[in-house]
């Protein structure tokens, strides 16, 4: 065999294995693509998740407020209460003379604040079930946001391993 076929054959191989490393190459990129192309999806979904874990914090703290607000005027109502109903037992004593519309005032004056500090405890009431659901939602949306977390670090894992295995391809034959 000539040097001449010799070198015509060294070459065909050389080509025929360059071919096949742009096709891997290309194979690699076509993967390396599409796992970016979902890291970006599951970014996407993890600031959505994000996002969602803020407006639901954001709704605590509001109702939290509500709450501690609606607990101190439910105090307060409660002193005033107590405040009437002391000056009624003090007006209610034998033998004062007492005017009658004075202790009607008192009396409906007293039957409205019991009215309102009844509405504030259910309104503290429906405060508390909504406050125990917002944290279930709070605590369901960190749960998520850490498992789209780690499905995100897994992906992005994938292509530095698709890089690694080509780059070892090429280093391999040459």
């Amino acid at each position: 065999m000539s040097e001449l076929d010799q070198s015509a054959r060294e070459r065909a191989e050389l080509v025929t294995g360059l071919e096949d490393a742009q096709a891997r190459l290309r194979e690699a990129d076509a993967a390396l693509r599409s796992v970016m192309a979902e890291r970006d999806e599951a970014v996407q979904q993890a600031a959505d998740l994000q996002t969602r874990w803020k407006a639901t914090d954001g709704q605590l703290r509001h109702l939290r407020f509500a709450f501690e607000n609606a607990a101190r005027e439910r105090d307060e109502l409660t002193v005033r209460l107590l405040t009437l109903e002391q000056k009624l037992a003090g007006l209610a004593r034998p033998g004062a003379s007492v005017p009658l519309a004075q202790l009607n005032d008192a009396v409906r004056e007293a039957t409205r604040l019991r009215a309102r500090l009844q509405r504030r405890r259910g309104t503290a009431k429906r405060l508390r079930a909504k406050n125990r659901s917002l944290r279930e939602r709070t605590r369901r949306a960190q749960a998520e946001a850490a498992d789209a977390r780690a499905e995100l670090a897994a992906r992005v894992s994938l292509p530095r391993r698709v890089v690694r295995r080509v780059r070892a391809k090429r280093a391999g034959p040459s």
